[in-house]
């Protein structure tokens, strides 16, 4: 009898030591199929990052050079009106047109265009500078 208790407890000790093999198998399993998941979505999110933020550079491209195309168009024309000779006033209602151009265009949130043309500050909204001021200092001339 005391044979007989030992082959079944030896029976029972290997059942259980297969049984405990095959759970640790599954939950490796289990376990490296999540790591691959996490894996996988770990870099979709990066790649939609990605492409989110190189989207909006370029968005951001497109609008500085819509604005800076904006500022050398002006400053052509400018340049051309000094060479025929036209007055400040002439060239302050140019800039004062193509300040309001700018603010319903491409951003409402603007200086507006300004310059120190010909030794006189000229500016596009109409602003009226205090007599103290010295728009040389301003512009780094």
């Amino acid at each position: 009898m005391n044979k007989k208790k030992q082959i079944n407890l030896r029976s029972l000790g290997r059942a259980l030591s297969v049984s405990l093999v095959m759970i640790a198998f599954f939950i490796g399993i289990v376990i490296m199929y999540y790591r691959t998941l996490y894996d996988k979505e770990r870099e979709l999110v990066i790649k939609n990052g990605e492409t989110s933020a190189n989207q909006t550079a370029a968005e951001f491209d497109e609008y500085l050079a819509t604005s800076f195309d904006a500022m050398k168009i002006t400053a052509y024309t400018i340049e051309g009106m000094m060479e025929e000779g036209k007055s400040s006033d002439e060239m302050l209602e140019y800039l004062a047109g193509q300040t309001n151009a700018i603010i319903n265009t491409i951003f409402e949130n603007t200086t507006g265009i300004y310059g120190y043309i010909n030794g006189v500050y000229i500016d596009g909204t109409y602003w009226d500078p205090p007599a103290d001021y010295d728009p040389k200092s301003r512009l780094g001339i």
